[in-house]
């Protein structure tokens, strides 16, 4: 379980749990939320409440943010992450907080596994962008990380010259949606529901659910069997710098906004894997029902 996996690293650490925040609304009680709810109940999650429901898509559109006089631009969910070489290593996932308030970007567990570590023995990550080069816009290190049964990481957010949104990478489609808004979370339920994901490699790029409860076993770098499992298999397409990246659902009707379900494993041209989020709420690891305020 994740806390076998992550407990020797979080001992003598004030990290709690995650916690992502609802944004409450209208549609706050609807069935998709009610699903997710009676889903992760069994867990005990911590959910918050954001103050405002954004009823107006422009007020979300830019992708940039003044604060304390200066312009930081916004990560982005599916925004890539370089190490301190420029290399691409994953892409940008959820938003969660610890039960201080700190701000951590889930990613793929398996990323910077070949990246070089600061003096504190991590993997610094900074902003990428689809179509730039590396930006060293710091987001900060990638503290805990468990690539196995559960493939995620959680980048503890310190970089001062970035921040945070609501909002998902669209940008190959300009005249359509741009940008994608979070409005709620939810799960998949059915083999054949349409899924899509926006990553850094591949993009944004929709398919189907093929498989459910998927457990695929490989050699690591080290040449060790590695098990991961309770992912949801697709026919997305992705590729190796994917992993991380964020996948959701939507209707047409509901355009720009969006529902997240899961995060990018990993991915081929043909298939690719995602963790549900469920399968982060396992012994003491906490989500709710929004993400990336």
């Amino acid at each position: 379980m994740i806390d076998s996996i992550l407990k020797p690293i979080l001992d003598n650490s004030s990290f709690g749990g995650t916690y992502i925040n609802k944004i409450t609304g209208p549609d706050e009680d609807d069935e998709v939320n009610k699903n997710f709810i009676d889903s992760a109940a069994k867990f005990n999650p911590n959910i918050q409440y954001s103050e405002t429901y954004p009823t107006d898509s422009t007020t979300l559109e830019s992708s940039i943010e003044k604060r304390d006089g200066l312009i930081h631009p916004q990560l982005l969910g599916g925004d890539g992450l370089h190490d301190r070489n420029g290399r691409p290593v994953c892409s940008v996932g959820l938003r969660v907080q610890d039960s201080n308030g700190q701000d951590y970007i889930m990613t793929g567990g398996h990323c910077g596994s070949r990246s070089p570590r600061n003096q504190q023995g991590f993997v610094d990550l900074y902003q990428k962008r689809w179509y730039s080069p590396p930006t060293y816009r710091y987001v900060g290190p990638l503290e805990y990380y468990s690539p196995a049964p559960y493939d995620f990481g959680l980048i503890r957010k310190i970089g001062t010259n970035v921040s945070l949104s609501t909002i998902i990478s669209n940008l190959d489609h300009p005249n359509l949606y741009a940008l994608l808004f979070i409005r709620d979370v939810g799960v998949v339920t059915s083999v054949g529901a349409s899924i899509c994901k926006s990553a850094y490699i591949t993009h944004f790029t929709c398919g189907e659910v093929l498989e459910f409860d998927v457990v695929a076993t490989y050699r690591n770098s080290n040449n060790q069997t590695v098990t991961k499992k309770e992912m949801i298999r697709t026919n997305l397409e992705g590729g190796h710098g994917d992993s991380g990246g964020t996948v959701y659902t939507y209707s047409a009707l509901e355009l720009p906004f969006v529902s997240v379900v899961g995060t990018v494993v990993g991915g081929s041209r043909t298939v690719c894997d995602i963790l549900p989020l469920p399968s982060c709420l396992h012994n003491g690891v906490y989500c709710s029902t929004g993400l990336l305020r």
